[in-house]
């Protein structure tokens, strides 16, 4: 009997040593995904291209796109990719997201795939395809920050040489 309330004890001090902490990706400026450790268990890196597997399975990617335009934004770029995609089989969906940034999914039978772009980064967007069925646990996870104002130097400089 002492034997099996010691192994029991045992195992829920291992227990509690688990990491359930959310794994962090910040695929660009002002975007991030909280991804529950349970949904994957291996990140890899594919050229410009972020692999997440849950079981030697691909659940998914994330990759950071530049605007292919010089002198339009990432938001603007994506706006006319929303355009785009209206014109193809699986039709896109706005993402209801705050403002400073702008989004669309697009459906297909196994994977959902977002773009998504802040004013943070007006040169990059992400792209994301996740399997449908963790689709919602990775929109739910995602946190945009907003734009942070720079400081300014004074038009005062101070000479480091007493001048």
């Amino acid at each position: 009997m002492i034997r099996y309330c010691i192994l029991g004890l045992l195992l829920f001090t291992l227990s509690a040593c688990v990491n359930t902490s959310p794994i962090t990706i910040k695929p660009t400026l002002g975007i991030e995904f909280a991804v529950p450790v349970e949904t994957i268990d291996l990140i890899e890196m594919a050229e410009n291209e972020l692999l997440l597997y849950r079981k030697q399975q691909l659940v998914g990617s994330m990759q950071r796109v530049p605007a292919p335009e010089p002198g339009k934004t990432a938001i603007e770029s994506l706006k006319e990719g929303f355009k785009e995609a209206q014109k193809g089989t699986n039709k896109p969906s706005i993402l209801s997201l705050p403002v400073g940034s702008y989004g669309f999914v697009v459906n297909t039978i196994d994977f959902s795939t977002a773009f998504i772009a802040t004013q943070n980064d007006t040169r990059n967007w992400v792209v994301v395809s996740i399997k449908k069925d963790q689709y919602d646990m990775l929109i739910e996870s995602l946190k945009l920050k907003a734009r942070t104002s720079v400081k300014r130097p004074s038009q005062n400089p101070i000479s480091l040489w007493g001048d």
